[in-house]
């Protein structure tokens, strides 16, 4: 019972990883394309700040993690996975959360890495599947 417990839980750690793992690569397109088309330039043209670039796209970033963690946190409550419920369930959420609030800013450093969109969420995607 010990056996099957411990197994069902480290499996579903792994799988969330790599649901995870896809977040990073998905914000780090937007950010890579706005720099090879030069939006963010003609923001900046436009009279718009950095601070409020910045401050923007983590705004968006985030509410957009909301959904996955929301919904990570509601499935390893219903599907009962025995070592992240009782009194571990919110500290694992609270992880989850902090991991995107961490995540998004440490994604944006890497943006500056790669010139095009497409090898920047392959290569974060590994990065962040492997770390």
């Amino acid at each position: 019972e010990a056996l099957i417990s411990s197994f069902t839980a480290v499996s579903a750690a792994i799988i969330i990883m790599i649901a995870f793992s896809f977040v990073p690569a998905a914000i780090t397109i937007f950010v890579v394309k706005e720099r090879e088309i030069a939006a963010k330039h003609q923001q900046m043209i436009s009279g718009a700040s950095i601070y409020a670039y910045w401050s923007g796209s983590y705004a968006w970033d985030i509410c957009m993690y909301m959904v996955p963690w929301i919904s990570t946190c509601f499935f390893v409550r219903v599907f009962g996975i025995e070592a992240f419920q009782g009194e571990n369930l919110f500290p694992v959420c609270l992880l989850f959360l902090g991991y995107g609030f961490a995540t998004i800013p440490f994604t944006y450093c890497l943006s500056y890495l790669f010139k095009s969109h497409s090898t920047a969420q392959n290569l974060i995607l590994l990065i962040n599947f492997l770390t």
